[in-house]
């Protein structure tokens, strides 16, 4: 009885502890927190109902916190006291107990096979794609099968809070946070909160739009730190969106025969054991190369091929002679060249090998002696009029055959004529560009293409049409049209008979030939 744990506890024979949080406050407002769902979907009606999906498991473990900072008021605006930190000013008693999720549920057993036979051949799955930004810590691009955008946005700012500015921040003390480690602790949790909320949102995404999510594969060449997120972190949140979609709740759900419920949450990943493990698929998460995503022209299909680089006149001179054309047309310059002449010993080319690239493109250059030699960005309005200069320099006509002229100069004596001409081809081919001074984030990174007609992520009639508007978009965008591929491919193996469960990896696999061949064909599965 009542009575009867009353005397034990004043007896000091029994103690009684009140189990709390911040959902269980007469003044809590919004939704309550997942682990508050969990707990008292324990106890609820319709967890016997569906014979326990939730089960409350045993060694549960008590953990006592002793206050470790006295009290020290705040000054804040506020009708009430303001304790600092006052969560370490009190003595805490922490009960973590274990449950059991889904419980019903037997073992997922070939768990891609079933997802990819409901994948296939379904043009009503869209796609997430996210890439990790070099201006924004992720950007997102969500797609249908078409190729056409449904929704886009940098993962910079999430629920008010600008995380790219709190770790920029936090990097320009680095060497100071090396020797503090409660800074190193700092932004150890800033990033482990950035975490969480960046699942939230992509998870989020996924059910909205009835999409799989394509993520960049972290097995390919990695740079270690880009726009704040070093690949260890990277991997954290992998793992963390993996476990999130282990068993997805939507907290607003009330009809526990609805998926989403607490009690019938969506199950659209594997459970996690390693990355190796997993290979290029868990359930709706895919992985696909990001090379040649961000620095492609979204509209002809056009990407950097040539890398030249300047060694000496004689090597520029016969680099530059495999052009197979350089005119003057149209009030600028343009270099015709075909792949194959520039690489021959490739084993596969696209189908398209031959492109035009134009000298009336902007540009900006880092110069590491600018501002003081702390370096900067040099701005090349057209590359056209230096190109100009530069011909009129050693007689070359442009109205004539430049290549032909090119081919007849002497290279004694004109090293720097063949040294600048490299360098303003490596220009015009560099279609990533960063304007710090550009008053729209937008324009700060942008894509401009030297293939006609010219794609510009600047241009505002992107939004119209659909297209990225900065290079990270661009990058997001086009990991996600891989995921039109990777559909693609499903589609193509369920139509051809093959059982998903004897698929390897490599019939997912999509291959920088077949990339070049989507993107320049306008990259649809229709």
């Amino acid at each position: 009885s009542s009575e009867y744990i009353k005397e034990l506890n004043e007896s000091g024979k029994l103690y009684l502890f009140e189990i709390y949080n911040k959902d269980f406050a007469d003044m809590s407002t919004g939704n309550k927190n997942l682990h508050t769902l969990y707990f008292e979907a324990l106890f609820s009606d319709q967890n016997k109902d569906k014979d326990y999906v939730f089960k409350l498991d045993g060694e549960a473990e008590l953990f006592f916190r002793p206050k470790s900072l006295e009290k020290i008021l705040e000054n804040r605006k506020s009708s009430h006291e303001i304790i600092s930190k006052r969560r370490y000013t009190e003595d805490k008693i922490f009960f973590h107990v274990p449950i059991t999720i889904n419980r019903v549920q037997k073992s997922a057993t070939k768990f891609n096979a079933k997802i990819n036979n409901v994948l296939a051949s379904n043009r009503n799955i869209n796609i997430v794609g996210v890439d990790r930004g070099e201006k924004h810590l992720a950007y997102y691009s969500v797609i249908n099968q078409k190729g056409e955008r449904l929704e886009s946005g940098s993962f910079n700012i999430i629920n008010g809070v600008d995380y790219q500015s709190k770790l920029t921040e936090k990097a320009k003390s680095r060497d100071q946070a090396r020797k503090d480690w409660q800074t190193i602790e700092n932004i150890k949790e800033m990033k482990k909160g950035y975490i969480s909320q960046i699942v939230r949102k992509i998870a989020d995404l996924a059910i909205k739009h009835n999409a799989v999510i394509v993520l960049e594969d972290l097995n390919v060449r990695f740079k270690q730190v880009r726009g704040g997120i070093e690949k260890s972190i990277y991997q954290q949140l992998e793992k963390a969106l993996i476990e999130k979609l282990n068993y997805l709740v939507n907290k607003n759900e009330t009809d526990p025969n609805k998926a989403g419920h607490v009690l019938k949450g969506y199950q659209l990943t594997a459970p996690f054991e390693n990355f190796k493990s997993m290979g290029k698929q868990t359930g709706i998460i895919f992985y696909t190369q990001a090379s040649y995503t961000s620095k492609i022209d979204p509209v002809t299909g056009w990407r950097p091929h040539l890398h030249l680089k300047y060694v000496n006149a004689e090597q520029a001179k016969a680099e530059i002679c495999k052009f197979s054309k350089i005119e003057f047309v149209n009030n600028r310059f343009a270099f015709t060249y075909d792949i194959k002449v520039f690489e021959p010993n490739k084993k596969e080319y696209p189908k398209k090998t031959i492109w035009t690239i134009c000298s009336n493109v902007e540009r900006f250059r880092w110069n590491k002696n600018l501002e003081n030699n702390k370096g900067g960005y040099e701005r090349y309005a057209d590359i056209t009029e230096p190109l100009k200069q530069l011909f009129k320099l050693v007689n070359i006509d442009i109205k004539q055959n430049i290549l032909e002229q090119i081919r007849t100069l002497n290279t004694k004596g004109n090293e720097k004529f063949f040294k600048d001409l490299v360098f303003y081809i490596e220009l015009i081919c560099q279609i990533r560009n960063t304007d710090e001074n550009a008053s729209d984030p937008n324009h700060k990174d942008f894509i401009l293409s030297p293939v006609e007609p010219f794609f510009d992520s600047r241009d505002p009639q992107n939004v119209e049409k659909g297209l990225p508007q900065n290079a990270d978009e661009n990058g997001a965008y086009n990991i996600a049209r891989k995921g039109i591929i990777i559909l693609k491919k499903l589609s193509d193996l369920k139509n051809n008979k093959k059982n998903f469960e004897e698929m390897s990896w490599s019939d997912i696999y999509v291959s920088d030939v077949e990339w070049d061949n989507f993107a320049v064909e306008g990259g649809t599965s229709i």
